[in-house]
């Protein structure tokens, strides 16, 4: 069990000395008493029982006011400590009032805290967002690269129960994460929605911090409802051992989950970690299939984003990006495609490249299929939902491509990027058979 307290600091009346404080979650900043010290606070729990602690920090100078002062208390404190901030703009809400480089420094000379870091939000039934975008939830894992320590992510209920794909890909990234569910007591939300969320997360990764209404009425969810595990959310597709990041530039990255992978900034590539020939006397084809998820720009001045796929690859690093060897397979996101050839020998013999367009849409999938010796490489290309099942009225096209075949010069590795504009890509569902 936890004991969870907001904390904030008085100024001395000479304005020499700052002292954090336990104030009410709904105390306006500035008005309150200040009758019980953060240290007093925390002292008396340590002495009379093994809870744990959490304090809420909700902004820059009183986290900087709080924290110094838990390294001079470590040999009394023996239970858990949790620290919590909302570090990343979040739904309808796009002020965070404390900075996470801010937090990560200071939090530094205490490894054994968990943190748990949230999303700033605001709930209006009336609100444009119900739900933790691709771009909120890929910033969070941009700000817990470097960190080494345990972290639990804050997610608000009414968020949360829309954003379970973006919410297990983040779950998946480390052992070390967690997520912590919370509401409001004011918040509207469908007790079976819940029960849908609970029912697709992981349970050993999941707690709840909810009004008592809520719990109350998770519990009436009936027995049928528990005992239905035939469905469990989606089943991951691919599988992320056989793939290795190359992070070429400082700003390259590479987040790999269960289901998804995140492809972010320029330099970031994946290559298989094995060939993947195609044999006419083995009857052995190579196929790589996938979907594609582009963000949509926030810069007014858009720069195009473009995903791209190499089969006979020569992987990368070495060689340069620029001279990587391979057929490649490039979707816009403007729906423009193209199938070529680049850096092939002998493939000025044949057709360099193919290309088509298909609508503009936010989601692609891809199903690239190499034969080997005496085939052209071939490639459907469909537009997409980005959530759910695909619906009938997809549009698709194939585009074919003959280009030469060479045993010795082809190293037949797999290999992906993006390119052009600063955007992330999601990728999903990505196989290779």
């Amino acid at each position: 069990m936890m004991l969870e307290a907001d904390i904030d600091f008085i100024t001395s009346s000479d304005k020499k000395t700052k002292t954090p404080i336990i104030v009410n979650s709904e105390t306006k900043p500035g008005d309150f008493s200040g009758d019980m010290t953060m240290v007093e606070w925390m002292s008396k729990i340590s002495k009379y029982s093994n809870k744990g602690m959490k304090l809420n920090f909700k902004d820059d100078e009183a986290l900087q006011v709080a924290i110094p002062l838990l390294y001079t208390m470590k040999e009394t404190l023996h239970a858990p400590i949790w620290i919590h901030a909302d570090v990343v703009a979040g739904p309808n809400n796009p002020k965070v009032t404390v900075h996470a480089k801010n937090l990560l420094d200071i939090i530094k000379e205490f490894p054994k805290v968990t943190l748990s870091l949230g999303w700033s939000t605001e709930w209006d039934p009336d609100g444009h967002q119900f739900s933790y975008t691709w771009r909120e939830v890929i910033n969070m894992a941009k700000v817990c690269a470097p960190i080494r320590q345990h972290v639990s992510f804050a997610v608000r209920a009414v968020f949360a129960v829309r954003s379970i794909r973006q919410l297990k890909w983040i779950l998946s990234l480390t052992n070390r994460f967690t997520i912590t569910v919370w509401a409001n007591k004011y918040d509207i939300l469908a007790i079976p929605e819940l029960h849908h969320f609970r029912k697709n997360m992981d349970p050993k990764k999941v707690y709840y911090n909810l009004p008592l209404n809520m719990v109350e009425g998770l519990r009436k969810v009936s027995a049928e409802q528990e005992k239905d595990t035939g469905k469990q959310g989606r089943i991951a597709k691919w599988d992320r051992t056989i793939w290795q990041p190359m992070l070429l530039q400082s700003a390259s990255l590479a987040f790999m989950g269960s289901e998804q992978v995140v492809i972010d900034g320029p330099g970031s590539w994946l290559v298989s970690r094995i060939p993947y020939q195609p044999e006419l006397q083995r009857t052995r084809t190579t196929v790589v299939s996938g979907k594609i998820q582009f963000l949509r720009p926030i810069a007014l001045v858009a720069v195009e984003t473009r995903f791209q796929l190499f089969i006979r690859s020569s992987g990368v690093n070495p060689p340069p990006e620029s001279k990587v060897q391979g057929v490649r397979l490039t979707i816009t996101d403007d729906g423009t495609l193209s199938l070529s050839a680049e850096n092939l020998i002998r493939a000025g013999a044949y057709g360099m490249q193919t290309s088509a367009k298909l609508p503009q849409t936010d989601c692609y999938t891809f199903r690239l299929v190499d034969k080997g010796d005496g085939f052209p490489v071939y490639c459907e290309i469909r537009t997409a939902t980005c959530e759910g099942e695909d619906v009938n009225d997809s549009v698709s096209v194939e585009l074919h491509l003959r280009v030469p075949y060479d045993t010795q010069g082809q190293l037949f590795y797999i290999s992906l990027t993006i390119s052009g504009g600063k955007d992330p890509v999601i990728i999903e569902d990505l196989t290779v058979i």
